[in-house]
C-alpha cells in the first residue's frame, strides 16, 4: 500500500469521523433544545443531518468511478425505485406533523415506525449514500457492440 493512499484514507476517516461526531453533537442539542422550550418541530428535521453523512460514505464509489473512462450518466431506475423512497421516509416526520395528510398514513404500526428518530437517521445515511451512487460512467465504444456497462 502507497504512502499516497494510507493518507487518502486518513483523510477520508478524518472527515467521516469528524462528520459523524458533529452531526450526532448537533442532533442531541437540537434535542435538547426541543425538551427545553417544548418545541419539537426542529426534530422532525432529524434525518436530514444524516444526509451530508451518507453522501461521504458514498464517496470512494463515485471517486473509483471517476477514474473510468466512459461519460457520466444519472441512474434514474436507481435513484427513482431506491432514492426517492428513502428520501420520503426522510421527510416522512415533517409531513406527518405539518404536510397535507394526503401524504401520510394517520395511523398504524408502519406510522409509528416511520416517526422513529433511528428510521429516519438510516434513511438518511442511505438516501445520501443511493443519491450518490446514481451517478455513473458508462462507456460507449464508436464501432463496437457496447454502448454501456454497468459495473
Amino acid at each position: 500500500m502507497s504512502v499516497s493512499r494510507s493518507v487518502g484514507f486518513l483523510a477520508y476517516a478524518f472527515v467521516l469521523y469528524s462528520l459523524f461526531i458533529l452531526t450526532v453533537d448537533f442532533t442531541y442539542s437540537i434535542r435538547e433544545n426541543a425538551a427545553v422550550t417544548g418545541n419539537p418541530t426542529p426534530t422532525f428535521f432529524f434525518p436530514l443531518y444524516y444526509i451530508p453523512l451518507g453522501l461521504v460514505l458514498g464517496f470512494p464509489v463515485l471517486l473509483w468511478r471517476f477514474r473510468q473512462s466512459g461519460s457520466w450518466k444519472f441512474d434514474w431506475d436507481l435513484f427513482v425505485f431506491v432514492g426517492l423512497p428513502l428520501l420520503y421516509i426522510v421527510f416522512f416526520p415533517a409531513l406527518y406533523f405539518a404536510g397535507p395528510a394526503f401524504l401520510t398514513p394517520t395511523s398504524g404500526a408502519f406510522t409509528t415506525t416511520l416517526l422513529s428518530i433511528e428510521v429516519g437517521m438510516i434513511s438518511g445515511l442511505l438516501a445520501g449514500c443511493f443519491l450518490i451512487i446514481s451517478f455513473r460512467k458508462l462507456e460507449s465504444r464508436r464501432y463496437g457492440l457496447t454502448f454501456g456497462s454497468r459495473s
